[in-house]
């Protein structure tokens, strides 16, 4: 299976020791690149002189055995913050909802972007968190596609070599990412690049169905179970046996139905609404959020057991605007598949597509998609939506007001203009608003409500 030491063959080309066809067949090459890596270490704190792992892309710190950097301060949380070096190079800092916060300047924060040597506090404990430019093997993808997968940037290249290495395996997959990003697709891809490919894809979308629906759904019922029970019926675990369930927005559903979805995928056996016999599985889980679990397991919202399980395998899908080059091979792919052969709609789109050349396409590929199928329709496309400059004078300071009165009316101008372009972004979907702005969507709500904003 070696091809030297330029690369090697994923052990998923193997059909007849996986079942798959051999022309699923993909190369990974290994080759070396200078990359940013991360140090985090602790300067203060009782655990002085502890440092994370060397070669670190993201280091998540706390207690937790979970953590790669793991400290015995009881002021910190089990998972308190991560650090990350994101696609685009930038060292982003997230609080995981720690009980005790993060420190930053003496002001708390939930998500900062960090120059190089940055402290911040988190309980007892100070991290001083740098870069450093490191020579590293890296695995990249030698094509552009990858089931029903599209992409040549860096991002997409190490994405496929990590798929092509989870695919081989049973494993329970979790798949994040933002929102419009195609976690579907890459659970499709997952499945058609493994030995169950056969047999069946079954989704179920935890976000589509109430709680009291999701164990039903989920691990099915018999005759009588319940009211308008009248006949049995097979759950989502049984219609997948021998193939894949795609769990979407796992992050939705009830925790107290979650000690049952961590037995099902441990023991292999679900138990149906109404029944005293527990059925054997054979199904391979893959579940997607667009929620940060680590920060729904420290509000108590989200099990830490069925998180630590779930998350061994763990793929984040790179948002478009950090898949350089992406864009215009998407786009291309989608009109092809709309429009074929039509040359004017190609150089409409070209030309749509220059002038949206810094957009960051904030809805990822289902907005990149939504926009070439308008344009497609409609033969021309919209303008890119631009944030309008905040002018000087809007965040002037008035000093003819005493502290507090200007420092206030300052804020105020702040939270009107961040919002309105913020809702603008969004479409009016505030959940999505108050995802990317890191507040509850109650919270969010009150804001909205007191600054007498409108879904614009």
């Amino acid at each position: 299976m070696s091809r030297g030491p330029a690369g090697y063959r994923s052990p998923i080309s193997d059909g007849r020791a996986h079942g798959a066809a051999t022309e699923a067949t993909r190369t990974v090459q290994l080759s070396r690149a200078r990359l940013r890596v991360l140090s985090v270490s602790v300067v203060a704190g009782p655990d002085a002189g502890r440092a994370g792992p060397a070669l670190g892309r993201q280091v998540r710190v706390g207690t937790s055995s979970e953590a790669e950097l793991v400290l015995s301060d009881r002021t910190v949380s089990r998972l308190h913050l991560a650090v990350e070096i994101d696609e685009l190079g930038h060292v982003l800092l997230r609080d995981l909802g720690s009980k005790n916060g993060v420190w930053l300047f003496g002001a708390r924060v939930r998500e900062a972007e960090l120059p190089d040597g940055t402290r911040v506090q988190c309980g007892a404990t100070v991290l001083e968190i740098r870069t450093t430019e490191e020579d590293v093997a890296v695995e990249r993808f030698d094509g552009d596609r990858l089931g029903p997968l599209l992409g040549t940037s860096p991002a997409m290249q190490r994405l496929f070599a990590r798929i092509l290495r989870v695919a081989a395996t049973h494993e329970p997959v979790l798949v994040t990412g933002e929102s419009g990003t195609g976690k579907e697709l890459v659970a499709r891809c997952i499945h058609e690049l493994s030995s169950r490919k056969e047999r069946g894809f079954v989704i179920l979308d935890g976000g589509a169905i109430s709680g009291s629906l999701a164990e039903m759904e989920l691990f099915g019922h018999t005759r009588g179970a319940f009211t308008g029970a009248h006949g049995e019926r097979a759950g989502a675990f049984e219609r997948a046996h021998g193939g894949t369930l795609f769990l979407d927005e796992i992050g939705e559903l009830p925790i107290e139905l979650q000690p049952r979805l961590l037995r099902a995928v441990e023991d292999r056996t679900v138990q149906r609404l109404g029944d005293r016999e527990r059925r054997r599985v054979d199904v391979r889980l893959v579940a997607a959020t667009h929620r940060r679990l680590a920060t729904m397991v420290n509000a108590g919202t989200f099990r830490e057991d069925l998180y630590h399980r779930l998350s061994v395998l763990e793929l984040e899908l790179p948002p478009l605007r950090a898949r350089e080059g992406d864009v215009a091979l998407l786009a291309r792919e989608m009109l092809a598949g709309i429009a074929p052969g039509d040359p004017a709609l190609a150089h409409t789109l070209d030309e749509a597509l220059a002038r949206r050349a810094n957009y960051p396409w904030p809805g990822n590929v289902r907005e990149l998609r939504n926009f070439v199928t308008r344009l497609a329709v409609m033969g021309e496309a919209p303008e890119a939506p631009t944030a309008a400059p905040v002018a000087e004078a809007d965040l002037r300071v008035h000093v003819d007001l005493g502290f507090h009165e200007a420092k206030q009316k300052l804020l105020e101008t702040f939270e009107r203009r961040y919002l309105e372009h913020l809702i603008d972004e969004t479409g009016g979907n505030l959940s999505e608003a108050a995802r990317r702005a890191g507040l509850s969507r109650g919270c969010l709500n009150e804001v909205v409500a007191k600054l007498g904003l409108r879904r614009r």
